[in-house]
C-alpha cells in the first residue's frame, strides 16, 4: 500500500509505528525535488536507508522512486511519501499511483508541523506568526493537494480526513492496525486571527473539497 501525506503533521509518526513500512524515502531529494533530473549520488546512502533500494545514478529522481514503488506494490511492502515529490509535479498522476492519502484540516496540520515539530522551517520567515510562512504553507499544501485530488479521479486514489480517522476507514486490515487514531488534536487561536483568515483564502478552493466547514 502506497501511503501520501502533505509535508508535515498528518499523523506520520503515529502512522509508520502501526504499520511496517518505508518511511518518507522521497524527504532524501531535499524540499524542492527536481524529479525530472538525476539525483545527487550523496543521497544514495540514504536513500538505501530509507527505501532498501539501490539508487540508480543514471535514472531520473522519479524513475527511481517509480522503480521503488513498482518494487514495492509486488512484493506487498507499504510505502509512506511526504509528499515533497508533488510540490513542482503531479507525481501520483503522471506516474498512475494508486495511493491512500492522509489529508488533515491545512490550519492544524500548518501549527502542528511549523509551531510544534519543525519551527526551523518557519525560522526564515520570522516565526510561524508571519504572512511569508503561512503563504509558504499554503502553497505547498495547495500544489500536494492538487495532485491528490487528480489522483482520487484518475486512479482511484483514497483520501481519508485525519479528523475522521479510523471510524472512516473502508479497509479493514489499515482500520485494525491504526485503532487507537487520535483525531481530536486541534490547534486553535494559535495563529494570529488575521493570518488564519489569509491561510482560509488561499487554500479554499481545495479545502472545501475534503471538508464541510473551516471551524471544526
Amino acid at each position: 500500500m502506497i501511503f501520501m501525506t502533505p509535508h508535515g503533521g498528518h499523523g506520520t509518526v503515529f502512522l509508520s509505528k502501526r504499520i511496517n513500512l518505508r518511511v518518507r524515502p522521497d524527504v532524501v531529494f531535499g524540499i524542492y525535488p527536481i524529479i525530472k533530473l538525476k539525483p545527487d549520488p550523496l543521497c544514495a546512502k540514504q536513500w538505501r536507508g530509507r527505501s532498501g533500494r539501490k539508487l540508480d545514478p543514471d535514472k531520473t529522481i522519479e524513475e527511481n522512486l517509480v522503480d521503488m514503488i513498482t518494487y514495492c506494490n509486488k512484493n506487498k511492502i507499504h510505502v509512506l511519501l511526504s509528499g515533497r515529490c508533488s510540490i513542482n509535479n503531479k507525481f501520483l498522476t503522471d506516474n498512475n499511483i494508486e495511493a491512500t492519502c492522509i489529508i488533515r484540516h491545512p490550519l492544524h496540520a500548518y501549527i502542528s508541523f511549523m509551531k510544534n515539530q519543525h519551527p526551523e522551517y518557519a525560522a526564515p520567515f520570522g516565526g510561524f506568526n508571519s504572512i511569508e510562512s503561512v503563504k509558504w504553507w499554503a502553497k505547498i499544501w495547495m500544489n500536494i493537494t492538487s495532485d491528490i485530488m487528480e489522483s482520487v479521479i484518475k486512479k482511484d486514489s483514497i483520501v481519508y480526513k485525519f479528523e475522521e480517522m479510523p471510524d472512516s476507514i473502508k479497509d479493514p486490515w489499515l482500520k485494525e492496525r491504526l485503532a487507537g487514531w487520535d483525531p481530536s488534536k486541534r490547534n486553535n487561536g494559535i495563529l494570529d486571527p488575521e493570518l488564519e483568515n489569509t491561510l482560509f483564502q488561499l487554500v479554499k478552493f481545495h479545502f472545501f473539497y475534503f471538508y464541510k466547514k473551516w471551524d471544526i
